[in-house]
């Protein structure tokens, strides 16, 4: 399933609920082998507003890399360093982390 528009509309709805990337914990990037394909994801800080849709989320200590589907987007033809580039530039000191 690609839900490659999702990322960034959870981002527009963090944007205007003021929360933004205050909300967002790490970026994640998983590498082919970990997903199907490249994918972005993000870990949310305890205290973010949900995206429309999820009622919670679980953190599992015995898989803390796990990032929730709804949290999680294709990137199939993703550039890794122009997304740390971005993620530099943009995020406010939000780490990206990859998932290898």
């Amino acid at each position: 399933m690609d839900r490659t528009g999702e990322i960034p509309e959870y981002l527009d709805e963090l944007a205007s609920c003021g929360s933004g990337w205050t909300s967002i914990h790490e970026v994640v990037f998983c590498e082919p082998g970990v997903a199907a394909n490249p994918a972005i994801g993000l870990r949310l800080r305890p205290d973010a507003p949900l995206p429309k849709g999820m009622k919670s989320i679980v953190h599992n200590p015995r898989n803390p890399d796990n990032v929730p589907e709804p949290l999680c987007a294709s990137a199939r033809n993703l550039n890794p360093a122009r997304l740390a580039a971005a993620v530099k530039e943009f995020g406010g000191g939000v780490p990206l982390v990859r998932n290898t």
